[in-house]
């Protein structure tokens, strides 16, 4: 598991659904200091609360620890 990946896919998903650090860590049952610490890759979750953060925002735990797929280019059509 890559820390910089959870961090990244931790604070796209939490902006995505209008989370606040503090909201997503309650809802999560961690403190805010130890969300902030997994956000900011300076600790590493333990896997149970990897699965509590992955409830939390509603998604699979492969979804936080996987790379989110990156858009090369956009078609719109009117």
């Amino acid at each position: 598991m890559s820390l910089n990946t959870l961090s990244r896919n931790l604070q796209r998903l939490r902006h995505a659904r209008g989370l606040s650090q503090e909201k997503l860590a309650l809802a999560a049952g961690i403190s805010r200091i130890a969300y902030l610490n997994i956000e900011r890759s300076q600790a590493e979750p333990r896997a149970e609360t990897v699965r509590a953060l992955a409830k939390a925002l509603n998604v699979r735990v492969p979804e936080l620890l996987v790379d989110a797929p990156v858009l090369k280019r956009v078609r719109f059509r009117s």
